[in-house]
């Protein structure tokens, strides 16, 4: 069962388990969502993007967001090194502060956020009391920015999310979100990956190249699988020797389309 995390956003955090009709999204026929991982803050996203992101999603009606994985970067803080207050610190929190700004047109039309193995370092659980009360503070007042644009955004705490989604003439579907981590290494992703076949696709986020390679050779011919990636522009060399290559920046959007051929409507990537 998934977990949701219900306001008050600006006064204690409760994980709640999250009944079905939480994971339910009723949108119309021409629906089209973006899915992508985030990470704000972090010193490689491309800010050019972020403006197109913003641009699309207000040129017209019906178009949504999901955070898959963070909206802001899983080591904001530098937990494992910088102490609260240091140079780089505030350098990568004021980067934070100017991409949310950019954002902040599009807040009203985030569906949800899942989980991931990051929670845990972004929550700062595995430091002292006092500097993980600090990450908290942090995260309320990312967080709290769009609670209060968007009373219906919705955070589920498991990485893993079956969403259904609820289309006014066309079929629903239900799809997995999950996070790489929940499918683990190559050989574990082939033991988990009959989890989701029946479903009509899956949509992965924060996927580096080799995990994606793995992924696809399991589940790829069951179903759908669909990768939502970074906004970052150049990765540097240090990142790809500490995880691997990412893929080039190709934001995830999805949403009905007919087929040419067939006449038949598809959901898939647009």
């Amino acid at each position: 069962m998934n977990k949701i995390l219900v306001r008050d956003v600006r006064g204690n955090w409760n994980y709640v388990k999250a009944k079905k009709s939480d994971l339910e999204f009723n949108l119309p026929d021409d629906a089209e969502i973006l899915v992508v991982d985030w990470q704000l803050g972090h010193e490689d996203v491309d800010e050019k993007i972020l403006k197109k992101i913003v641009d699309w999603g207000l040129a017209k009606p019906h178009r949504y967001f999901v955070l898959q994985d963070f909206l802001d970067d899983n080591w904001l803080s530098k937990f494992a090194t910088l102490t609260y207050g240091s140079d780089p610190e505030k350098e990568e929190l004021d980067r934070l502060k100017r991409q949310i700004k950019i954002l902040l047109p599009i807040f009203p039309q985030i569906l949800f956020q899942i989980g991931s193995n990051h929670w845990m370092r972004r929550f700062g659980l595995h430091l002292p009391p006092e500097r993980s009360q600090k990450a908290r503070t942090q995260f309320n007042e990312i967080y709290g920015m769009i609670y209060d644009l968007n009373p219906d955004f919705k955070q589920y705490y498991s990485t893993q999310c079956i969403i259904n989604l609820k289309f006014r003439t066309l079929p629903n579907l239900k799809i997995p979100f999950i996070h790489p981590s929940r499918l683990g290494s190559p050989t574990t992703a082939l033991n988990r990956a009959t989890n989701y076949f029946g479903y009509y696709g899956v949509v992965i986020g924060h996927v580096h190249a080799n995990d994606r390679r793995a992924i696809e050779s399991v589940m790829g011919k069951k179903l759908k699988v669909w990768f939502a990636s970074h906004l970052f522009g150049e990765q540097p060399e240090y990142e790809k020797e500490r995880m691997a290559t990412f893929l080039p920046s190709e934001p995830l959007i999805l949403g009905w389309k007919q087929n040419q051929l067939t006449g038949k409507w598809e959901f898939d990537k647009i």
